[in-house]
C-alpha cells in the first residue's frame, strides 16, 4: 500500500464562477449539473481559515466576470496579502466598470483572455454570443488604469484558438496582442473536429503548433504538459469548485471528493479518497470506480502506457509554479511577454 503524505499546499484553485454568456461548441459548462457563484462571505471565510494560502487561481470552467461579487472578492484577496490570476481563461466580454479598476489596483497578477479571431464575424463563428469589439475595448480599458497607476499588473494574455476559420488572422491577431500589450498563445482545440485546420505547414510556422488528427491536444501534449500540469494538481494546486465541492485538478466534472465548505479544506484534501486517487496516478494502486480520476482519459492513457506520474514531476510542477510568480513578480512586463512568446513558439 503506498504511503499517505499529509498535504497543506500554498496555491489553490478556487473557482469564482460556473456561469457564462457564450454559447461554445465544445464547451464543458453545458455539462455541469451544479451553475452558480462564489459569494465573497464564502471566499473571506475560506481564505481565513487557511492561512498558509498564498496564491489563488480564480477561473476554471466559468466566466469570472460574472460573479457579481468579484470586486470584493479582488479586494479581499490583495488585503490578506494573495495573489489572485485569471490564467484557466475568461471572455472579457461584461466586466463591471468598477472591476477595471480593481484588477489594477488589487494587482491580478493575469488573465488570459480567450479571443479566436482578429475580426468580429471570425471571432464570434467559436465564441458565440461574443462581442469582438467589446472584448477589445475592455482590454484597452485595463491598460488605460495600468497605466494610470504605472502598474505591469494585470499582466494580459491572448489565447488564440487556431481552427480552420481563423488560421489566416494569426498574423493580424498577433500584431494586435502586442499593441495592446499582451502576450500572444495559440493552442489547438480539443475537439479538432469543429473546423479543422486547412493549411497545416502555414499554422506550424506562424504559431509552432502541429496538427496531426483527431484528438490533437490530446495526442501533443498527454506527456509534456495535461500528465505532468493537470494531474499534479492533486498535490499541489487542488481545484475547487464554486460551492466548494473538491474536484482536485480543473479537467475534473465527474465527482467530488468532499466539500471544503461543509469540513475543513485540510481535512478533504488528505482524506481516503485523495490520497487513493494520488496513489492512481502514481501507479501504486488499481483504478476504482469511486474515483472520478478512473474514467478520466488522461488516467486511461497512463495506464496503457503505463506511464505514471513521478515525484520528481510532482516536484518540478511544484516548483515551476514558485518560479513563475516570482518572475512575474520581478521580471518587467516586455521582459515576460518576450519570454513567453518564445517558450510558446517551443511549446515548452
Amino acid at each position: 500500500m503506498f504511503k499517505n503524505i499529509i498535504l497543506n499546499p500554498r496555491m489553490v484553485r478556487l473557482e469564482v464562477s460556473t456561469l457564462c454568456q457564450l454559447d461554445c461548441p465544445s464547451c464543458s459548462v453545458k455539462k455541469l449539473k451544479k451553475k452558480g457563484y462564489l459569494t465573497a462571505d464564502k471566499f473571506k471565510k475560506f481564505v481565513d481559515e487557511n492561512s498558509v494560502i498564498k496564491k489563488i487561481e480564480l477561473s476554471n470552467q466559468g466566466e469570472v466576470f460574472l460573479n457579481p461579487d468579484l470586486y470584493e472578492i479582488i479586494r479581499y484577496a490583495y488585503e490578506k496579502g494573495i495573489s489572485v490570476s485569471v490564467n484557466n481563461g475568461a471572455n472579457l466580454n461584461n466586466v463591471e466598470d468598477r472591476v477595471f479598476e480593481a484588477l489594477v489596483k488589487y494587482k491580478v497578477r493575469s488573465i488570459i483572455c480567450a479571443i479566436d479571431g482578429a475580426a468580429a464575424e471570425t471571432y464570434k463563428k467559436y465564441r458565440a454570443g461574443g462581442d469582438f469589439d467589446a472584448v477589445i475595448d475592455n482590454i484597452k480599458r485595463i491598460n488605460f488604469y495600468k497605466s494610470k497607476y504605472h502598474s505591469k499588473y494585470p499582466l494580459l494574455h491572448w489565447q488564440y484558438i487556431v481552427f480552420g476559420h481563423n488560421e489566416l488572422e494569426i498574423p493580424q491577431a498577433k500584431k494586435m496582442a502586442r499593441e495592446l500589450r499582451m502576450s500572444f498563445k495559440p493552442i489547438i482545440p480539443w475537439d479538432s473536429t469543429i473546423s479543422p485546420v486547412n493549411n497545416k505547414e502555414f499554422v506550424k510556422r506562424e504559431t509552432g503548433l502541429e496538427f496531426k488528427g483527431i484528438n490533437d491536444d490530446i495526442e501533443n501534449q498527454e506527456t509534456s504538459y495535461h500528465l505532468f500540469i493537470l494531474c499534479t494538481q492533486l498535490w499541489n494546486y487542488p481545484q475547487i469548485q464554486w460551492n466548494g465541492d473538491m474536484l482536485g485538478c480543473c479537467c475534473n466534472d465527474r465527482g467530488n471528493f468532499g466539500n471544503v465548505f461543509e469540513q475543513s479544506f485540510l481535512d478533504v484534501l488528505n482524506n481516503e479518497s485523495m490520497n487513493y486517487a494520488r496513489g492512481m496516478l502514481r501507479g501504486v494502486v488499481a483504478g476504482r470506480e469511486d474515483i472520478p480520476c478512473s474514467t478520466c482519459v488522461f488516467y486511461q492513457i497512463m495506464k496503457e502506457n503505463r506511464k505514471w506520474i513521478s515525484s520528481s514531476q510532482i516536484r518540478l510542477a511544484k516548483y515551476r509554479q514558485k518560479f513563475i510568480e516570482i518572475f512575474f513578480k520581478l521580471a518587467p512586463e516586455a521582459v515576460i511577454y518576450k519570454i513567453m512568446a518564445f517558450l510558446y513558439s517551443k511549446r515548452v
